[in-house]
């Protein structure tokens, strides 16, 4: 799966929460994620003055369902219950949370059958 091909999956299955997401898919829409998030106060301050107005916004508001969702579709993919989210997400303003979730992110997929 290449680059593209990711965030189109991802902005398909918008809220889809069940099924599992390759790495490749999981890590590309993580890699888009991040360069959006960092033009969006680009353009905010270059156009409005301000870091976080509108393009900010409307990017988050649009990518925060798909970006928990292929999340937790990597959480099924190597099955994990994606209810990990909620401390991983609270303990990733810490380092711990971060590790955990470059960990689990990095991990294969179970081959054989599982939970999800």
């Amino acid at each position: 799966m290449n680059f593209f091909e990711a965030i189109k999956i991802c902005f398909k299955k918008y809220a889809t929460f069940s099924g599992r997401a390759s790495r490749s898919e999981f890590w590309y829409f993580v890699l888009f994620y991040l360069i959006c998030s960092f033009i969006a106060p680009i353009m905010d301050y270059f156009l409005f003055g301000t870091m976080f107005g509108m393009f900010y916004w409307v990017f988050y508001i649009l990518t925060l369902l798909p970006y928990l969702a292929v999340w937790i579709r990597r959480l099924h993919d190597i099955n994990r219950s994606g209810w990990w989210t909620i401390p991983i997400g609270i303990t990733s303003m810490i380092v711990v949370g971060a590790i955990w979730f470059i960990i689990w992110g990095s991990k294969k997929s179970v081959t054989d059958n599982n939970k999800y």
